[in-house]
């Protein structure tokens, strides 16, 4: 019937090209979309392209290791993509405010261990630079992936000071008599 059906076809678009070729050619015309037309003859508009997948930018600006996400959370997911950046760039400067407001109420801005002195720089040398090891990733994107990154690097790195600059890991950090510890941490 198919073939019926496009000799038939066939027929009336040879009269309508007006280009009198034979019904195979004429045939042919007809699966290419008509005489000319654009929007494939009385089939209507043009079915149009899919959407775009655009890959992940990979440091360095270039598309070397193209990895396509479905969406924001699958490629939150994979530690990637623009929520994920901004989060990372938050996460690393906040830890940095984090080992200020650890040695904020320091007379001097040092804090002690054993006799060893200690400040907030010493507390930044450890920011790992990268939020991958963070102790709290969100387990979804967040609403404000910038204001989450900061609070949670503040966090860490606060704790950081007490956890990781003292002898005994996890202690305290002193001046005179006084006592620091991480419950000054946001």
């Amino acid at each position: 019937m198919f073939i019926f059906a496009g000799l038939v076809s066939a027929a009336s678009a040879r009269t309508r090209c007006r280009q009198p070729k034979a019904l195979i050619a004429a045939a042919f015309v007809l699966a290419l979309g008509g005489c000319g037309s654009q929007t494939g003859g009385s089939k209507g508009a043009p079915t149009p392209p899919p959407p775009a997948v655009y890959p992940p930018m990979v440091q360095g600006g270039g598309y070397d290791d193209y990895t396509p996400y479905s969406d924001a959370q699958d490629a939150w997911d994979n530690q990637d993509g623009p929520d994920w950046a901004v989060f990372n760039d938050a996460y690393v400067a906040g830890w940095d405010e984090g080992c200020d407001v650890a040695f904020a109420d320091s007379p001097d801005g040092s804090l002690y261990d054993q006799g060893e002195e200690f400040t907030a720089t010493d507390c930044s040398l450890n920011n790992p630079g990268d939020a991958v090891d963070a102790s709290d990733i969100p387990v979804y994107v967040p609403d404000d992936p910038e204001a989450e990154g900061d609070e949670l690097g503040q966090h860490d790195g606060c704790i950081s000071a007490f956890e990781d600059l003292p002898s005994d890991a996890g202690g305290a950090l002193y001046y005179g008599q006084d006592s620091y510890d991480e419950s000054l941490c946001p």
